[in-house]
């Protein structure tokens, strides 16, 4: 049975674990010097996890938007608006809408933190799936959805999405 919930400050260790599990084997991704600094639970972004029994296998990270302001189509949101920085999952959990159900409680979670809009770049495939589903049933309907190449350096395709939080 998978738990969805806050991930609490006391798990930054277990996310990190995972992040490098899930992010580090996409080239060219480089970890900043912080070591995955900017998705780790700080009392102060939204992190919510997938937990089974009381092991963390996955997160999804919620912030703001001004960290992210060099990315494709950042620069462009409305005021008020939050950006899902991080959906990573063990990858024995996939495939099982895991992410989607994470998703929908970062939205609800942004929502009572009094955000407007939510955006993010989703790699394509499952992640794309997981946010479009999410965010036309838990949000305000899809506002924007580009591909975009290149994305922090990928040669996966991403999708841009910008929805409004209602």
């Amino acid at each position: 049975m998978i738990r969805i919930g806050e991930v609490p400050v006391s798990d930054a260790n277990v996310v990190r674990s995972i992040a490098r599990t899930v992010f580090d084997n996409m080239p060219p991704h480089k970890p900043d010097a912080e070591d995955y600094a900017w998705l780790l639970p700080d009392g102060k972004r939204i992190v919510i996890g997938a937990y089974e029994n009381t092991s963390l296998v996955g997160f999804c990270t919620v912030d703001n938007l001004e960290q992210f302001l060099d990315l494709t189509h950042v620069p462009d949101s409305p005021p008020n608006t939050c950006y899902v920085s991080a959906l990573a999952l063990e990858p024995e959990m996939r495939d099982r809408h895991i992410g989607t159900r994470m998703l929908k409680s970062a939205v609800l979670e942004a929502k009572k933190a009094q955000w407007n809009y939510i955006s993010g770049h989703f790699r394509e495939n499952a992640s794309t799936k997981a946010a479009v589903t999410c965010f036309r049933a838990t949000a305000g309907g899809i506002i924007k959805s580009e591909r975009v190449r290149d994305h922090l350096g990928s040669s996966e395709i991403y999708h841009y999405m910008l929805a409004r939080i209602r």
